[in-house]
């Protein structure tokens, strides 16, 4: 990445993936259903590229064997015998086998009838194969296909007619095609668990049980190369960990924000959000003064699904039922004890999301509007002053947003969807900027053939016309003024350059770190990125987890024996 200076590749997060227990997919809302060895279950849209569009948390008083999907309605089960329903209606079903049989049922209107169960199965492996029905004189399956996308045990299959649909030990989640291309997307935090605070020049960071303050490490400081190489700088201070929060009884983290300083610290969890005040004594970091505050309004007690901090004092939240609230931080008293005044000036219930959930927060530079995005179809804009939606914004694509940004010191909002597919809108107006009717449906081959929906968008500090875009496996560089003007996004020519891309990819590894084209670099060099961000005009965080860190914390899989060894 020439335009930088420096890259902080962080690998220090700890990420552990979990196993992939079951899935069950929906045809009416095209979305699967994967739980995980904790008793999460993700749900992951397949509208443009799969991403994962939210997640029920664990639950320790019972465990997630099944699932199942009845008319857009999802339900589970498990060792603990009950049958759970993750929507607001209940429709019993109760269908079970044991003893290693794989049983086949008739679906009835009012309920189901057995049919057979076909031989014992023993056990699973990395091998998948697949049996197709030949037709003549007498029907039988023969062998059709064998492949390994996984390194582990598969413990669930889904066959979608031309995908192919596994997951096991290893938590990733393999989709297939019939011939040879492959995507496989890590058990690696989807939603946004990583924020850098450039003021401060911290990182924070959260699992699902722990929320962590980071202080970046510094290098030598030298000249980049002129030719625009890379070269690896020494370290002569490495990060340190300097806070770590605990919730109690291992609840599980939602999100979370810390303002610009990293003076207040807030997440949330399922039923409730916690507030902390921290005072960093700069000559020796690891001092640390945390108050956590205390008296919190009632609007605390729901808990949020996204949060942002759009100054010091100021933190808007998100939450499951589309309402966006406005919390105010004053300053504190410690003469007269811990106590701290919160208020909630301004409170829109219901109105952003129309009843759905917030999933992402953007606001403009100048903090006089934000933009609102979710399970709903449509971008809502706020004014921050007189707190009123202004505009919902019209999109061109079927596919949902994923990640959002406003442009610093304009109005405009940048979305990108799942299916990378970009717009550009002036926030203020709710109209399509004049760079976007230019180039909508002529973006660079480059970027639209990535099978990954993209995770998070930013602007170059010193550059506002270079837009970085990361998924799981790369990261984008557009060059706005730089796109080349061609028609030439047709859904063969993405789908041959797919497989293309897919073949070499497999072929060199990841030797082929980059691709260039007119206005784009494509960087992949860097595997299972988490977060990036900004921590100074030239200098670029990417928080990554490797396959080879995530394997690492796995179990050994069982051992094969194989002819003549």
């Amino acid at each position: 990445m020439a335009a930088f200076a420096k890259v902080h590749k962080v690998g220090f997060v700890q990420v552990e993936p979990k196993a992939i227990h079951c899935l069950a997919y929906d045809e009416d809302v095209r979305k699967i259903a994967v739980s995980r060895s904790d008793n999460s279950i993700e749900i992951w849209n397949l509208q443009g590229n799969p991403y994962q569009e939210c997640t029920f948390l664990a639950r320790l008083d019972y465990s997630v064997e099944a699932l199942g999907w009845y008319q857009g309605r999802l339900f589970s089960t498990g060792l603990s015998g009950f049958l759970v329903e993750y929507c607001p209606y209940s429709f019993e079903i109760k269908v079970g086998t044991e003893n290693g049989y794989v049983s086949i049922f008739t679906l009835l209107e009012d309920g189901f009838t057995y049919e057979k169960h076909l031989d014992r199965q023993q056990g699973v492996d990395p091998m998948m194969v697949e049996f197709k029905r030949a037709e003549g004189g007498e029907r039988e399956w023969v062998r059709s296909l064998g492949r390994v996308t996984h390194s582990h045990d598969v413990r669930a299959v889904l066959n979608l007619n031309k995908f192919l649909i596994t997951g096991g030990i290893d938590g990733y989640l393999s989709i297939s095609t019939r011939h040879t291309m492959t995507v496989r997307y890590p058990g690696i935090p989807q939603a946004p668990c990583v924020e850098v605070l450039p003021t401060a020049r911290k990182l924070l960071v959260h699992t699902k049980t722990a929320l962590e303050l980071w202080r970046l490490g510094s290098a030598v400081d030298r000249e980049p190369p002129k030719d625009g190489s890379r070269r690896f700088l020494k370290v002569i201070e490495p990060p340190r960990k300097v806070l770590v929060i605990e919730p109690q009884d291992n609840e599980i983290i939602i999100t979370c924000a810390a303002s610009p300083n990293a003076s207040w610290l807030a997440y949330s969890l399922t039923n409730s959000m916690k507030i902390f005040n921290l005072e960093l004594v700069r000559e020796y970091e690891e001092d640390i003064v945390l108050r956590k505050v205390k008296c919190l309004p009632s609007e605390c007690e729901r808990g949020a699904t996204a949060l942002s901090f759009i100054s010091e004092d100021r933190l808007l939240a998100g939450d499951n039922q589309g309402s966006l609230h406005v919390f105010r931080f004053h300053d504190m008293s410690y003469i007269s004890g811990p106590q701290c005044d919160v208020s909630i000036p301004n409170v829109l219930t219901g109105e952003v999301g129309r009843k759905s959930a917030v999933c992402l927060i953007s606001h403009d530079s100048k903090e006089k509007r934000c933009a609102v995005a979710g399970s709903f179809p449509a971008v809502a804009v706020v004014d921050l002053n007189s707190f009123t939606v202004t505009h919902r914004l019209k999109v061109n694509s079927l596919a949902p947003v994923t990640a959002m940004a406003m442009q610093p010191g304009t109005s405009n909002l940048i979305l990108v969807f799942s299916d990378r597919m970009i717009q550009e809108v002036n926030a203020k107006t709710g109209e399509f900027t004049k760079w976007y009717r230019e180039i909508y449906r002529k973006l660079p081959l480059a970027h639209l053939s990535h099978p990954y929906a993209a995770r998070g968008v930013s602007f170059h500090p010193r550059h506002q016309n270079l837009l970085l875009i990361h998924d799981t496996s790369a990261v984008v560089i557009l060059d706005k003024q730089q796109i080349q003007i061609e028609n030439r996004d047709t859904k063969k020519e993405l789908e041959e350059l797919k497989r293309k891309s897919h073949k070499r990819t497999k072929k060199m590894g990841r030797k082929e770190e980059s691709h260039k084209e007119a206005g784009v670099a494509v960087h992949k060099q860097y595997r299972h990125v988490v977060g990036m961000g900004f921590l100074s005009e030239d200098e670029l965080v990417i928080v990554q987890r490797t396959p080879e860190q995530l394997i690492s914390t796995l179990p050994p899989p069982l051992k094969k024996k194989k002819f003549g060894t």
